[in-house]
């Protein structure tokens, strides 16, 4: 507020207590350094004169003090009101389209406090991914898009970015999408030991280690359902299937040279069960099982299974039950 504005503030107030029959306010002493001095005669009207110089004969002398918002100090940090008022009519005359756009154009980083990549989002010729880091860069969470499919992971956060190693693995979660597999994995460092997806035409759960698989359960390249278990070698040493697409099932177990050595299935008579004990050069030598009869039979190699024992025509080694 310049002078002039606080002077005539001033006249008027004073004019109004006048009307109320009081003319004057004392002022508290004061320096008359920082102050401003009027003189007012007997009608109320006041003029200006220095700090220094006396009023005319029938004049009041009044000193006043200088309102708490003008002082310089105070000055110094006013406000720039009428930018402020210029940049208020601006955003006032926005429509609300524009208030709302907020596009960003890829590719941008979202930093934290310690300047710290929290967010970023990458574009290629033909792709696009979205990361998020926690608080020390370490990615947590990556989703994929591709030209045939999308993936999605998430990780154990527990490694920064480029410091991989054999000691300190990072742990994550994969769910992916193309055209021709869809799954899950779970991949530990370069290893992925657990992987749920379609694959190659069939659906399979494989568990591996160091890259070889230990065990599997899905589907068969003929259609039906099939379980392995394997050596830490990835050989298969035991598996579950049926012996065709449509046919009885069948259990093996498999020796070092993959032979099987023992197999239990639905393949006797009549659809009966079947247990085969082999020898290593994969020769049946204990068949136990159902007769066409109806009986069960026991018979132990490698004799029993000859024609016929002399003129009894009997295979030796043989057990046979009773009605």
């Amino acid at each position: 507020m310049v002078f002039k504005e606080s002077l005539f503030a001033f006249a008027l107030g004073v004019t109004t207590v006048a009307a109320a029959h009081t003319m004057w306010v004392e002022v508290a002493a004061q320096s008359e350094e920082d102050a401003v001095v009027v003189c007012a005669n007997p009608d109320g009207v006041m003029r200006q004169v220095g700090t220094s110089s006396a009023c005319p004969a029938g004049d009041r002398r009044i000193v006043l003090k200088p309102p708490k918002y003008e002082r310089p100090c105070e000055q110094a940090r006013k406000p720039d009101l009428a930018a402020l008022g210029r940049r208020l009519d601006t955003l006032e005359g926005r429509n609300d389209a524009r208030l709302l756009d907020r596009t960003a154009k890829a590719p941008f980083h979202v930093t934290n406090e310690a300047g710290i990549n929290v967010f970023s989002v990458e574009t290629g010729s033909d792709n696009a991914s979205t990361t998020i880091a926690n608080a020390i860069g370490a990615p947590v969470a990556r989703i994929g898009a591709y030209p045939t499919g999308g993936d999605l992971s998430v990780m154990s956060g527990s490694v920064r970015p480029g410091t991989y190693s054999a000691e300190r693995t990072a742990i994550q979660s994969s769910l992916f999408s193309f055209t021709d597999r869809s799954g899950l994995d779970v991949v530990v460092g370069a290893m992925t030991p657990i992987r749920l997806a379609k694959r190659d035409g069939t659906y399979a759960l494989a568990v591996s280690l160091k890259g070889n698989l230990l065990a599997a359960l899905g589907e068969s390249t003929v259609g039906s359902g099939l379980a392995l278990v394997n050596d830490t070698d990835g050989s298969t040493r035991a598996s579950v299937h049926p012996t065709e697409q449509t046919g009885p099932g069948i259990a093996r177990i498999i020796d070092g040279d993959g032979k099987t050595v023992a197999a239990l299935s639905a393949t006797g008579p009549n659809g009966s069960g079947l247990l085969q004990l082999r020898n290593n050069a994969d020769v049946v030598m204990v068949e136990a099982g159902m007769l066409p009869s109806g009986i069960g039979a026991v018979r132990a190699g490698p004799g029993a299974f000859q024609h016929g024992l002399g003129f009894v025509g009997l295979p030796a080694s043989y057990i046979e039950g009773k009605k």
